[in-house]
């Protein structure tokens, strides 16, 4: 499974992709880039026990929001 998160500052909107095809939106996010830099765990701990559990093939990180075409493309290629 191919899963994609795109945040877009512009507008707030972060959307989730699975395989390609959008499968969620939410707005709200916010704006502004004083809350920079992202910090995301994959992978991390939560009290003893991990929050995920399985293997990570790809992380692809881009500074900027990706289409939807670019998207489904790349996971077109997987």
């Amino acid at each position: 499974m191919v899963l994609a998160f795109v945040y877009d500052g512009t507008d707030g909107r972060l959307t989730v992709f699975a395989n390609g095809k959008r499968i969620g939106q939410a707005t709200g996010a916010p704006k502004d880039r004083e809350w920079f830099p992202i910090s995301f765990s994959i992978g991390g701990w939560s009290g003893s026990r991990p929050r995920f559990r399985g293997r990570l093939d790809d992380v692809l990180l881009y500074d900027y929001p990706r289409s939807e075409a670019e998207i489904e493309a790349d996971a077109g290629d997987r």
